[in-house]
Order: C-alpha cells, then structure tokens, then sequence
C-alpha cells in the first residue's frame, strides 16, 4: 500500500519486542514519506503558479500547443486577440477553435522545422485588421523529442503604421524636390544653351 503511495498505514503491534520496535518505526517511516510527498506536491503547485503568473502577465499573446496541434495554454493577451476562453479551449485542436488557416499552418511547420521563424502575420479584429510578430519555440521533452509549440504573438500595427507613413512622406517628399528641380534644371540648361538669347 505504501508503495500505491497510500501513506496513511500505521502498524500499531502493541508489542515491546523487536516487532513491536519495527512497527513503530514503520509508521515513522509513513509519516515522513507523507511530509516529503506533500512538500513536493507543495512545491510542484507554487512553481506551476509562478509560471502560470509569469505568462499570464505578458503582453504578448501565447498559445501553447502540444504536437497534435491541440491547446495546452492560452494567455489573457491570446484570449483578446481571439475572442476566446482559456477555460472552453483546452484539449481542443487549434483549428477548432481559432479559424486562422494561416496560423494553424505555421504551428503545424514548427513542429517539423528545425530553425525558429519569424512572421508577420494579419488577424481581423472587429473592423480592423491587426498585424502580429509570430515568433515560436519548440517544447523540447527530457528525451529530446518535439513535444509541442509555444506560439508568441506580437502586435506589430502601429510600427507597421509609422513604417508606412515614413514611406508615404519619403516618396511625397521627393516628388514635390523633384517637380521645382526638373523646372531649374530645365531653366540652366536653356540659360546654358543661349536659347533665350544673351
């Protein structure tokens, strides 16, 4: 029984013998193994939490898939973006859940790829369309084999925006140099050429 990890066996002889000795000393035995077992299930808990917390707190959206492409975790970040509850999700195929062929292709390459890749990738939200910095990592196990994905996703939008403004003003700029440069130019060259007389 002790070996099923059931640590509530006490073996109470009532004997002043070395049996008797063996049995107290047994229940001992029962009692401390169930004191480590529960600090280990103790600490196990306060670590998962902490990181539970960890990523919880991020920014970033997280999905995390195992290598079946079905959700193990999805943050408060992940949960906006999709419109989606962690609680209603688990154990489900991303596909099911998120209707984004693009994503779930991308999670299903990297658990194939060997290098990390990075991607832009659009997701409709509401109205508008927002844009995202995939970045992924493998969830490698003790046997080095592939075991998952932890899927990153970063809003990227208003960099896109500045990016494309930078590049609207650049190319309005230079076409508003270019029209009074091509005037003088054309000026000089006809002074140049006494077309206009001395």
């Amino acid at each position: 029984k002790v070996a099923q990890r059931n640590y509530d066996i006490k073996i109470d002889l009532k004997r002043k013998d070395e049996i008797g000795e063996l049995g107290a000393e047994f229940s001992k035995m029962t009692e401390k193994i169930s004191e480590y077992d529960m600090m280990n299930v103790d600490e196990l808990k306060n670590e998962k939490q902490k990181a539970e917390a960890i990523v919880e707190t991020i920014e970033d959206g997280i999905i995390v898939t195992n290598n079946e492409c079905k959700l193990l975790l999805v943050n408060k970040s992940a949960e906006k973006i999709f419109a989606i509850e962690e609680a209603n999700i688990i154990n489900h195929h991303i596909l099911e859940i998120i209707k984004n062929e693009y994503l779930f292709h991308s999670v299903k390459n990297a658990l194939l790829e060997e290098k990390n890749e990075y991607i832009d990738i659009s997701i409709e939200n509401g109205n508008e369309e927002v844009s995202y910095y995939r970045v992924y990592s493998k969830l490698i196990s003790r046997n080095n084999e592939n075991i998952g994905v932890v899927t990153l996703l970063q809003n990227i939008t208003k960099f896109k925006e500045t990016d494309r403004l930078k590049s609207d003003f650049l190319a309005i700029a230079s076409h508003e140099l270019k029209t009074p440069l091509t005037s003088i130019i054309m000026s000089i060259d006809m002074l140049l050429r006494d077309l206009t007389g001395k």
